[in-house]
């Protein structure tokens, strides 16, 4: 049986077949709400569904923060800080201290990434 648990990081849900596990298995049935309160605890953070409707619903001048983009993009964190360290990926603002992505800018990099073929290499 497939379960669908939230991650902690808030960049995405992952899916773990957690019966073929024997230690989450060992977990599950000695705790009787061990499984309830994993749920309990995993509302505090937003799913991944809930940030890509967030960012499909906004205007296109609207700013996200990089879990929103990480969210969109299929990727982690760090591979964004990465990517910024590096003067790579999506366009970025920096504001203060906080780093901000216009919803404009990741469509536009998006559709750069386009390929055709395995032969082509994305602008």
């Amino acid at each position: 049986m497939d379960f669908w648990i939230e991650s902690t990081s808030a960049t995405g849900i992952f899916k773990l077949d957690l019966w073929k596990k024997p230690l989450w298995r060992h977990f599950l049935m000695s705790n009787e709400n061990s499984f309830e309160k994993g749920i309990t605890m995993s509302k505090n953070h937003v799913s991944r569904l809930q940030l890509i409707n967030e960012f499909e619903s906004a205007p296109e001048s609207t700013l996200f923060n990089q879990n929103t983009l990480a969210a969109v993009l299929d990727c982690s964190v760090q591979l964004l800080e990465r990517n910024r360290w590096a003067g790579q990926g999506v366009p970025y603002l920096k504001i203060g201290r906080t780093v901000r992505y216009r919803k404009l800018d990741i469509l536009n990099y998006l559709q750069h990434q386009c390929v055709h073929n395995t032969h082509q290499e994305a602008v």
